[in-house]
């Protein structure tokens, strides 16, 4: 991957955690507009990371809009239908909970009538370091010696992955390119559905992050982190990051977690927009909503951006992305 495309993926990933005001009115605000009801589309599997942020979330969301958030999952096309579904309405009663690169990957490797600017950010929810994981029963004691037999053995060591579309693949690309080596890499339709391919003997090895993975830990085991220091060792067995055991120096990855809403409603309906953007700063700061993640052992995981932020740090990683996406389809 190009030098560019490795600075704007480090630049989007692992942010730290922004700490802001909001609009304190926002709960009080006219939202007759939406009926009462509005479409809260998830863009992937159930089960997966985004369909579990979106799902705690869920109900403080509701709250805040004094809407009924009616999750959907939309999963095919690498996400790419949920993307549709969000840029076609334009009255704001539509809003998606999906990840960079994801989204970006989903136009660049398909035809889907969308780009990044047909998008509206109105946050970042959290972000996920990568993890590399496998079957506790795998010969390799630890990541060198993986990546030794997987450049003994090209083409032998199954990677599972959840598509092409997505911020682990672009992570067991960056390692195939920093190593040398050749994995066979298989999407498996879904990041679950990829996680459960490794725990139940499908393949060799996952490229995960640390909390969504952890509905594997008990059969798997992490070789190691993609982050500059490992802040989560009693979740991932201690392990070392991926520089430190390879000597590389690949960048920080994982994916960022957001939700957006089209273009169409910021543009055509900025009072709309701009409540969404306050409810769901408001539900993110609920304390009750944290009280829950920290009780998951999950509050870490939060890293609040606002819309504008969020919004300005993706164009500062597009072009990057966008590259990498292009050089993986040549």
């Amino acid at each position: 991957m190009t030098r560019i495309a490795k600075k704007a993926v480090s630049s989007i990933l692992l942010a730290g955690v922004a700490s802001v005001a909001w609009a304190s009115g926002a709960a009080n605000a006219d939202t007759s507009w939406n009926d009462g009801q509005m479409r809260f589309i998830v863009g992937s599997s159930a089960g997966g990371g985004f369909d579990t942020t979106a799902r705690q979330l869920e109900a403080y969301l509701e709250e805040e809009l004094d809407a009924n958030l009616v999750v959907e999952n939309h999963a095919a096309g690498g996400g790419a239908v949920g993307g549709q579904l969000t840029v076609s309405d334009d009255s704001c009663r539509t809003i998606l909970m999906w990840g960079i690169p994801h989204l970006i990957f989903s136009y660049m490797n398909q035809e889907t009538g969308y780009t990044y600017d047909d998008f509206a950010p109105l946050a970042q929810v959290s972000v996920d370091a990568g993890v590399i994981r496998v079957r506790n029963d795998a010969p390799w004691e630890n990541l060198q010696e993986l990546i030794d037999h997987a450049r003994e053995n090209p083409g032998e060591v199954i990677v599972s992955a959840g598509s092409f579309q997505d911020a682990y693949y672009l992570g067991t690309k960056q390692l195939e390119e920093a190593t040398g080596v050749e994995f066979n890499i298989v999407p498996f339709g879904g990041g679950s559905e990829a996680r459960n391919a490794l725990a139940g003997g499908h393949a060799d090895m996952n490229y995960a992050a640390v909390y969504n993975s952890l509905s594997i830990a008990e059969h798997t085991r992490v070789l190691g982190v993609a982050a500059n220091t490992n802040q989560w060792p009693g979740k991932t067995n201690d392990a070392p990051t991926i520089n430190e055991a390879l000597g590389t120096d690949l960048p920080p990855q994982g994916p960022s977690y957001g939700i957006f809403t089209s273009a169409a409603c910021r543009d055509n309906h900025p009072d709309r927009y701009e409540m969404l953007t306050a409810a769901v700063e408001a539900a993110l700061h609920n304390e009750e909503y944290r009280a829950q993640l920290e009780e998951l052992d999950e509050l870490d995981r939060l890293s609040f951006l606002p819309a504008d932020e969020y919004d300005a740090q993706i164009r500062d990683a597009r072009e990057g992305l966008e590259a990498f996406a292009r050089d993986a389809q040549d």
